[in-house]
């Protein structure tokens, strides 16, 4: 579907520590939670865009529908990444 796929990395996620890494070892690329958050959050957005092209099938309305339930899915993770921040940052302060 349009290339986007569920990250198992980004549900794996632990707070502060790269999230995922693509590549192989010579060429090894790791993003922190913040890029995390932002990449998740582009990706709902792109999705959203997508499914509010003009509809003209059963299967299309199909498409239109996981797209959304997919970009809700990449906020929801969003959110909690960043809350795990705000966690972090809280008992740092204390």
């Amino acid at each position: 579907m349009f290339g986007m796929d569920m990250d198992m990395d980004v549900l794996r996620a632990g707070s502060g520590e790269p999230v995922r890494q693509e590549g192989n070892a010579t060429n090894c690329i790791e993003t922190t939670l913040e890029e995390e958050i932002e990449r998740l959050l582009r990706r709902a957005e792109m999705l959203r865009e997508l499914s509010a092209l003009p509809i003209m099938t059963e299967e299309q309305e199909l498409h239109a529908s996981l797209m959304r339930a997919i970009a809700d899915a990449y906020e929801r993770r969003a959110y909690e990444l960043a809350a795990e921040i705000e966690d972090e940052d809280w008992e740092d302060w204390r």
